[in-house]
């Protein structure tokens, strides 16, 4: 599932929610029940949080470590072109 595809849960989730609010209003839930539904959403949200933060993280990481080999591998060919000009005595 893509990142997208959870904050489309967490937003469902949320309106759960709502409904839990109107379910107590109605008499058809009991208020624990409301209490325990929104524990599982804060636990899902930070779930959700957490895993952004480290995609993010890697996400640097990787697009660093590409652009420094990258940049590695044009110095060494830039040095291999220069070291080609000069005859070995």
């Amino acid at each position: 599932m893509s990142l997208g595809g959870r904050g489309l849960c967490v937003q469902a989730a949320s309106e759960k929610v709502k409904e839990a609010d109107r379910l107590v209003s109605a008499g058809r839930i009991s208020n624990n029940d409301k209490k325990s539904m929104n524990h599982r959403l804060s636990c899902m949200s930070y779930s959700l949080q957490a895993e952004m933060n480290h995609f993010h993280s890697n996400r640097i990481y990787d697009y660093n470590r590409v652009m420094q080999l990258y940049l590695e591998q044009q110095i060494a060919d830039k040095l291999r072109g220069a070291l080609t000009r000069f005859t070995t005595l």
